[in-house]
């Protein structure tokens, strides 16, 4: 059984999957009492009081990025302290090289854009060809219908984190297919060892450029 903790969408949860399989998922809801830091620990409390749950828990798998900053921090923080109380393997992944691994396995494109949508509105993206070479480099953007007003690359799919406003630029035709994927459902459907940043070092993965 694996933990997945996600911090970094824009509707944070934990969940457990057994044999790419959901069997328990909690959302991390926020409010103006408590902050997520203090609601995450909740769930994982809650969780662990269920021994059928917590005495089964092999691995944690946690997103380093991009997400807000918040978000990433309280994220590993939280899954390194499951790990030291509970001698849990430990593994971080980049959102960006799982959606790339989803879409290689499920979809056929000439070039392919990565949006991941977090929360306190932040967004994030990079763009590859069918070679799978970067070829607009991982990025913040500041407004999504503001990146996107400019000029798309031909034959392009589009694949996000969160689904998409229905009136932005993002719907007017300006990209052959798009998909939207929750990060967790999306996990469940790829092997995470063949990730290129799945690893047991975990460090956030931070963007300054901003378009």
């Amino acid at each position: 059984m694996i933990l997945y903790i996600d911090t970094i969408s824009l509707l944070p949860k934990i969940t457990l999957i057994k044999n790419n399989n959901i069997i328990f998922s909690s959302k991390i809801l926020m409010n103006n009492r408590q902050e997520l830091s203090e609601n995450i620990i909740d769930k994982i409390i809650k969780l662990y009081s269920k021994k059928k749950y917590s005495n089964n828990i092999k691995k944690i798998f946690v997103c380093i990025g991009p997400g807000s900053y918040t978000g990433l921090r309280v994220g590993m923080s939280v899954a390194i302290g499951i790990k030291m109380v509970n001698n849990i393997p430990l593994y971080g992944y980049s959102a960006f090289d799982a959606f790339l691994e989803y879409s290689i396995k499920y979809y056929k494109f000439n070039n392919l854009y990565i949006l991941i949508q977090s929360n306190k509105n932040q967004n994030f993206i990079v763009v590859y060809n069918k070679k799978n070479k970067q070829i607009v480099k991982p990025q913040k953007i500041r407004d999504i219908n503001e990146f996107f007003s400019r000029k798309i690359i031909k034959n392009s799919i589009l694949i996000s984190n969160e689904k998409l406003h229905k009136n932005n630029y993002l719907y007017k035709d300006r990209f052959s297919k798009i998909i939207n994927v929750n990060l967790i459902d999306m996990l469940t459907k790829i092997d995470l060892k063949k990730i290129k940043k799945y690893r047991k070092i975990i460090s956030p993965i931070y963007f300054s450029n901003i378009y």
